[in-house]
């Protein structure tokens, strides 16, 4: 009886928590008055003016409920349905296919690099996957990789840069961290990274306007302010840490099947929107970043930027059920060095009352 009662309240506590990893799909919240999202159109409209040029999507309770296009970039009229590249927001891609491995028994968080290369440098050995998922190794910033083709010369250039820290003792943005996941991605699965998250992630969510800067689909994606960098001209080792593309609805999908059982188990998700490690804004996940408003409103974030103009971000707030993605080729506000998106968002939530 008594081990009937513990299997009991053992299934109970995994209910618990597989409904709270569900926020967002789960209670129904106040709609957003009509007054309201008019009052964000406005506020946008302005910003156009001053310069802001994007896409500005709000969803709450599972309904997408505001989706305009704003400005103009180098003359052509933004739309709806463009496409943008989302730099870093690609980390997040990342993350999921690290840990749909995992959940096919082909990587372990715990597991050292050594175990794909075991000449690492003796610096490096110690550092898991989970470090290179948190930006805890200790590998600086570092753009060594991004033109080189070949994986294996690409990670051999990665491991050769000096860390910034020992493994696992802080956090340390890096796009070697992700540039590596990548190639693990591809050592355990046999097949191009690419390839990988194509079939594993964007064609089971039916992301068709997603994908990578080599794919034919790119030579659609709208202008930049600044002309393409030479590294988009081939198929650099960038993968991983950015250079896909993807448009304002895609991103939408993708942020919802993380918040669903839709692409991952609910302990994967777990694992996700977890706090690893303290940062500047608050906690980082794997792929992902976790904060809270000035007004204290939970929310978790991914984003990314790049020196040619992209500025993308998707913003979930999942106990009022909310998200907001912008997208942007406008690059930054000269008079702030800081990004459209973030001015765009800070409008956004200004008007919703969530505070910046």
């Amino acid at each position: 009886m008594r081990s009937a009662n513990l299997c009991g309240v053992i299934l109970a506590y995994i209910l618990l928590i597989t409904a709270a990893m569900a926020v967002p799909q789960g209670s129904h919240v106040l709609p957003i008055p009509t007054a309201t999202l008019a009052r964000v159109q406005t506020r946008l409209n302005v910003l156009s003016s001053k310069g802001f040029s994007g896409v500005a999507l709000i969803q709450r309770n599972n309904a997408k409920v505001f989706a305009e296009a704003f400005g103009t970039v180098n003359g052509r009229h933004i739309q709806k349905n463009d496409l943008f590249w989302i730099a870093s927001i690609s980390k997040s891609f990342t993350a999921v296919a690290v840990m749909k491995c995992r959940e096919q028994g082909l990587i372990k968080l715990e597991d050292q690099i050594t175990r794909y290369w075991p000449d690492a440098p003796a610096d490096k050995q110690s550092i898991t996957i989970s470090e290179l998922l948190s930006h805890t190794s200790g590998l600086p910033q570092s753009y060594v990789s991004e033109t080189i083709e070949d994986r294996d010369k690409a990670v051999r250039a990665l491991l050769k840069e000096n860390l910034v820290s020992p493994p696992g003792t802080k956090f340390g943005y890096s796009n070697a961290n992700y540039e590596l996941l990548a190639a693990v991605v591809e050592f355990v699965s046999h097949r191009r990274f690419e390839e990988y998250v194509r079939a594993e992630l964007l064609r089971p969510l039916q992301l068709t306007k997603t994908g990578f800067w080599f794919d034919e689909q790119a030579g659609s994606v709208s202008p930049t302010r600044e002309p393409l960098p030479a590294r988009l001209k081939r198929r650099g080792w960038e993968l991983g840490a950015g250079g896909m593309y993807s448009c304002a609805d895609d991103l939408l999908r993708w942020s919802n099947a993380l918040w669903s059982e839709k692409i991952l188990s609910p302990e994967s998700r777990r694992l996700i929107f977890t706090d690893h490690v303290k940062i500047a804004e608050g906690q980082a996940g794997f792929g992902w970043f976790h904060g809270r408003s000035s007004n204290g409103i939970e929310f978790w974030f991914t984003r990314g930027n790049d020196s040619f103009g992209p500025n993308a971000l998707i913003y979930s707030y999942p106990t009022l059920r909310t998200t907001v993605i912008i997208t942007s080729h406008g690059g930054d506000d000269e008079s702030s060095d800081t990004g459209w998106s973030r001015i765009a968002l800070g409008e956004v939530l200004d008007v919703l009352g969530f505070k910046p």
